[in-house]
């Protein structure tokens, strides 16, 4: 007699759950600070004229306040530590100049929104459960996920 085969479930992969999360954790940034880029003010799919004369449209990304090579997983999907950019200012302001007196005025933009207060970056930056994340963890993940999507629709509800 044979013996049957039981189907195996494939669970989805760890890589494809960060991505999953992130686009939540993205999107929920992205409506708190209503498209906008924290740093020149532009709205997302906003036209303007770039340096060479184009009609351009905006793309927002995002950045994290805290990010370092040794954290950078730890806070990634931390939505407290996201706020919108557009690609310009991402680009040619944070990451090639790279200076604290962009972050500066980054972070000074996001506080006087109102959206984060200076306690909560100071918490982010300061708290033990944070540095305990294991992102690699399937379960983590996917209650995160859950989370973000309730955290998202209701978000979205409100607007």
């Amino acid at each position: 007699m044979k013996k049957q085969k039981t189907k195996r479930i494939k669970l989805p992969s760890i890589k494809k759950l960060k991505k999953q999360l992130w686009e939540l954790c993205r999107n929920i940034a992205l409506i708190k600070y209503d498209s906008t880029c924290m740093l020149c003010g532009k709205k997302n799919g906003e036209n303007y004229i770039n340096k060479a004369g184009k009609t351009c449209k905006t793309v927002l990304s995002c950045h994290h306040f805290i990010h370092n090579d040794h954290n950078s997983s730890k806070y990634r999907f931390v939505v407290l530590n996201i706020c919108p950019v557009c690609y310009t200012c991402h680009i040619r302001k944070i990451h090639e100049q790279s200076s604290y007196k962009i972050i500066d005025e980054l972070i000074q933009n996001v506080l006087e929104k109102g959206l984060i207060t200076e306690q909560q970056l100071k918490e982010i930056a300061e708290d033990p459960d944070y540095m305990s994340v294991d992102c690699d963890n399937r379960v983590w993940l996917n209650e995160q996920i859950e989370l973000r999507k309730k955290e998202l629709q209701e978000l979205q509800n409100i607007k």
